[in-house]
């Protein structure tokens, strides 16, 4: 099963997200700060990362960079009205506007797990 790490700092949020996510199957481990995600994504095989963009002493574009260099995917969440410019900048594939619909939040994580574990049996056959 696909193992997901969620980034966020609003308790009520993570609650809902990990509610939603869980009873679809998905393992969710949640952390509130940056210090907490770089400890995990190092110790955790994580098949995406759910990141709020907006998390205080967060740098995302080194996390972003990171969880790149260890083959993770990053599906970014803001309530920011530019995503498709935050998207550009952090050169990721998947982003989600908050506040989110539930069916695009399971159908996006979906989409993302799924292209995960195409290029995972990719660089595995490479």
């Amino acid at each position: 099963m696909h193992s997901l790490l969620l980034i966020e700092d609003n308790v009520e949020i993570s609650n809902v997200i990990q509610l939603i996510l869980e009873a679809e199957g998905f393992p969710v481990t949640v952390v509130e700060t940056a210090q907490e995600a770089f400890l995990r994504i190092r110790s955790g095989q994580f098949s995406a990362i759910l990141m709020d963009y907006y998390i205080d002493g967060f740098d995302c574009e080194k996390f972003v960079r990171y969880a790149e260099s260890v083959k993770t995917t990053v599906i970014l969440m803001t309530c920011a009205t530019d995503i498709e410019e935050k998207k550009r900048n952090l050169r990721v594939q998947y982003a989600i506007k908050k506040p989110f619909d539930e069916s695009e939040l399971i159908a996006t994580v979906k989409q993302a797990c799924k292209s995960q574990s195409s290029s995972r049996m990719v660089s595995s056959v490479a």
